[in-house]
């Protein structure tokens, strides 16, 4: 949620605190951030790219939280994401379907 508040680009899971006080219902979260995490840690490059176009994914955002919340050792190897920003402990990947 902070990238995309700061972009003005749509994320696939924002604060879900939030979206649950608002909307008062947690499941179609809870799918949305098993899919999150599948994207971030699968070494299965089929399911990933199915996760990435269901959501309309563009850019994967890889910084400190992500690499503490799902490790850092998955997005790297796959063809179809590039890295289009990288500084410090920050990478933007951009998928490429």
């Amino acid at each position: 949620g902070r990238i995309s508040s700061s972009t003005g680009l749509p994320t696939v899971l924002g604060w879900r605190g939030h979206e649950l006080q608002w909307r008062g219902i947690s499941r179609s979260f809870d799918v949305r951030a098993e899919d999150v995490a599948a994207i971030y840690q699968s070494a299965d490059g089929l399911l990933v790219q199915s996760l990435l176009d269901k959501h309309r994914v563009r850019y994967i955002y890889m910084g400190h939280r992500e690499m503490v919340t799902y490790g850092d050792d998955f997005l790297t190897g796959f063809e179809f994401l590039k890295s289009v920003f990288s500084v410090d402990d920050v990478t933007i990947y951009e998928y490429l379907p």
